[in-house]
């Protein structure tokens, strides 16, 4: 039974990226004519694997998807700050900044949940890192560089090596100011793989993402989920598998990662955090906090809805 959920899931995954593959090429044809704007066609784009990723998970009755109380009325705020943001004069860096969304990381399925259930409103804005060899991929890749997601160029293929191209990234993290200037917003995993051992504990998260959270002083919200790997498990190169998805959305710095930092440095939040330099104890406070709410999460603790 197991197998034929992960083939029908398989086929909708297919029929979803070729639908989104049509649309990148027609709106890549219009971008190049000067018809349309990058921007706009990455969202477009986005748009279209939405609308095929829903189709294919309410074709998929057996996988079934929870919200906390709280997912939505956040998701407004994010939506009325984003509005207001784009609006004004604020440029990145200043207070009110960019919005990045912070994920945990346990399965394949992170990224097509994530696309099915972020709001048009916030998903049009938002673009992230993928490893550069997913362009490569059949479909997937087209679709990835039509998005406008930007390419992790690392040193070695093999896990858990996280070395990257330096000089190749200079480029890609130009590009990424360019859409942060443009007052984009970032989907970011910074435990930086899928996590094998989801039930015991995030992985440490990677200083990077948190110097650029504080150059650019985003406003960060955390978006978890748990159970992903029960239907896509890390191993398999299909999911579909009958589970119970739930997700989350919370703030962790909405005003700014430069307010939370001196909170955590006023209120001692982080062990030994005056002798850290902030990214580090951005990084340690973030860590914690989000490891929390995934065990909670887990536990059932935050009460949920059904999806409508």
């Amino acid at each position: 039974m197991k197998y034929a959920c992960m083939a029908w899931y398989g086929l909708g995954m297919v029929g979803a990226l070729i639908f989104a593959w049509v649309n990148t090429v027609t709106m890549s044809l219009f971008a190049l004519s000067g018809l349309v704007s990058r921007r706009f066609s990455g969202g477009w784009t986005l748009l279209a694997l939405q609308f095929g990723w829903n189709i294919n998970m309410w074709l998929c009755p057996w996988i079934k998807t929870t919200k906390t109380e709280r997912f939505q009325a956040n998701f407004d705020i994010i939506g009325e700050q984003q509005r207001e943001f784009v609006a004004s004069d604020r440029v990145a860096g200043n207070e009110g900044s960019n919005i990045v969304l912070l994920c945990n990381h346990t399965s394949f399925l992170d990224t097509p949940q994530y696309t099915r259930l972020v709001p048009r409103s916030i998903l049009w804005y938002c673009r992230g890192y993928v490893g550069a060899f997913l362009f490569k991929m059949p479909l997937f890749g087209r679709v990835l560089q039509g998005i406008g997601h930007f390419g992790v160029h690392f040193k070695s293929s093999e896990e858990g090596k996280f070395s990257v191209d330096k000089e190749k990234m200079v480029k890609v993290e130009e590009e990424v100011d360019v859409h942060l200037a443009a007052k984009g917003v970032l989907c970011l995993f910074p435990e930086g793989t899928v996590n094998k051992a989801p039930e015991d504990g995030l992985l440490p998260f990677r200083y990077g993402t948190f110097v650029k959270a504080l150059k650019h002083n985003f406003r960060l919200w955390g978006y978890t989920s748990v159970n992903h790997e029960k239907s896509w498990p890390k191993p398999a190169s299909m999911g579909g598998l009958p589970a119970e998805l739930v997700v989350d959305l919370w703030p962790l710095a909405p005003h700014g990662v430069k307010q939370l930092v001196k909170d955590i440095r006023t209120n001692d939040l982080v062990e030994g955090c005056k002798e850290k330099e902030d990214h580090v104890i951005l990084a340690e406070y973030a860590h914690a906090i989000m490891d929390k709410e995934v065990n909670q999460l887990r536990a059932g603790a935050l009460g949920s809805k059904k999806q409508d």
